[in-house]
């Protein structure tokens, strides 16, 4: 597998590519205060919710590139509160080697 499609890599880019437009997405009047949100653009099917060492984990899926829908990512925020939450780097990005059990 090339350089260019490994996991790892392809984290990286999506985090590069939110930080991008974090400023001016955080920055919107729209953006809610109290629930979860992808740090720009969209989330869909918040789930996984867990407790883990006193935080509150959420993971979602988010397109990290466009408002428009493309390869699900994985993002992820926690939370002490379940009001306030903490954007953390995307979790899983879809690539070859991040194939797993395949039936």
């Amino acid at each position: 597998m090339s350089e260019e499609r490994t996991h790892e890599t392809l984290l990286r880019k999506a985090d590069e590519e939110i930080a991008k437009v974090f400023n001016r997405a955080s920055a919107c009047h729209h953006r809610l205060g109290y629930h979860i949100m992808a740090p720009a653009y969209w989330m869909n099917d918040p789930n996984g919710l867990i407790q883990f060492k006193g935080d509150y984990h959420v993971f979602y899926q988010h397109h990290p590139y466009s408002a428009d829908w493309g390869p699900m990512h994985w993002g992820h925020v926690k939370s002490k509160d379940l009001v306030h939450w903490e954007q953390l780097p995307i979790s899983l990005a879809p690539s070859e080697d991040n194939v797993s059990l395949q039936v």
